[in-house]
C-alpha cells in the first residue's frame, strides 16, 4: 500500500528534477578568435561539445555556473550566425561577447576595458534610400542597440575588480567588416558616433539579441590605439588584452 502511494510521487519528484537541470539557463559565452576564448575554456569543466557549421560549441560550468562557449569567427556575418545558434538551438538566456578592440577614445589606454553602453554598425549606409548612415533595421532611431543595464552594471563592477576603477570604462563600440588602422578615420567615426572603441563583431551580436528579446552585453579589452601603429602594437598586447577579457567574465560568473 505505502508504495502505491509513494511510487508516483517519487517518479514524479525525479522527473522535475531530471526537467530542471536539463532547462537549467546558460549564459552563452563568445569570442571572435582562438585567443579571446582560449583562457576561459581552460577555466571550464567541459560536460559536451556540439560541432554545428563548421564551429564548436562547448558546455559546461565555470564557478558552478552554467554555460555555453564558442568561437564565432572574425566579423558581422560570423558573429551574427552564432548569436543566432546560441539562442535558437542552445537556448541560451543571454550573450556576453568577451575579447580585444581599438581605442577610439583618445583617454583609453592600452589594456583599459570598455563595457558597451551601446553598439552601431559604422559601415551601415543606406542613405540612396534616404536614410542616414549607420541606421540599421531594428536598431533606434541614430542606429544604436542598447546592451541590458543590468549586464552591463556587472560587467562594469567586475571590470573594476580586476583592472581597476581607472582603467574600467562604460561607452560606445562601434563595429565594422574591417580593421582600422587610420588616425584620420578613427577621428571621424569618434565624431560621427561617439565612438569609444572599435571592433568587427559586437554591433551583430547586439542586433541579434535584439531581435531575439535576449540580454547581452559587449565586453573589450583594448589591444590597440587604432591608429597607424595598430599593426605593431596589436600582437604584443593582444595576449593580455584577452586575459583581461576572460578574468572579467569568470569574476561575473562568481558574482551571478
Amino acid at each position: 500500500m505505502t508504495i502505491k502511494v509513494f511510487k508516483p510521487a517519487l517518479i514524479g519528484l525525479l522527473l522535475c528534477v531530471f526537467c530542471s537541470t536539463i532547462t537549467k539557463a546558460q549564459v552563452a559565452i563568445l569570442g571572435a578568435m582562438d585567443k579571446e576564448i582560449t583562457d576561459l575554456k581552460s577555466q571550464m569543466s567541459i560536460s559536451d561539445s556540439t560541432l554545428i557549421a563548421g564551429q564548436w560549441f562547448y558546455q559546461g560550468t565555470i564557478a558552478d555556473k552554467p554555460i555555453i562557449l564558442t568561437k564565432s569567427g572574425v566579423g558581422k556575418v560570423n558573429a551574427a550566425l552564432t548569436a543566432t545558434l546560441l539562442l535558437d538551438h542552445f537556448k541560451a538566456e543571454s550573450l556576453w561577447f568577451t575579447g580585444i578592440a581599438g581605442a577610439a577614445n583618445p583617454h583609453y589606454k592600452l589594456l583599459d576595458v570598455v563595457v558597451s553602453e551601446s553598439l552601431l554598425q559604422h559601415d551601415f549606409d543606406a542613405r540612396p534610400f534616404d536614410a542616414q548612415p549607420a541606421l540599421v533595421p531594428s536598431s533606434d532611431k541614430n542606429g544604436y542597440f542598447h546592451a541590458d543595464p543590468q549586464l552591463v552594471t556587472q560587467a562594469f563592477r567586475a571590470a573594476q575588480q580586476v583592472v581597476g576603477k581607472a582603467h574600467a570604462h562604460c561607452g560606445i563600440i562601434v563595429t565594422g567588416d574591417q580593421f582600422i588602422a587610420d588616425h584620420q578615420k578613427v577621428e571621424q567615426l569618434r565624431k560621427d558616433f561617439r565612438a569609444d572603441a572599435i571592433e568587427m563583431e559586437g554591433a551583430a551580436v547586439a542586433q541579434v539579441a535584439h531581435r531575439l528579446g535576449k540580454p547581452f552585453v559587449i565586453i573589450r579589452s583594448i589591444s590597440d590605439q587604432a591608429d597607424g601603429e595598430a599593426e605593431m602594437t596589436y600582437p604584443q598586447m593582444a595576449k593580455n588584452a584577452a586575459a583581461h577579457a576572460m578574468k572579467i567574465i569568470v569574476r561575473m560568473l562568481e558574482q551571478k
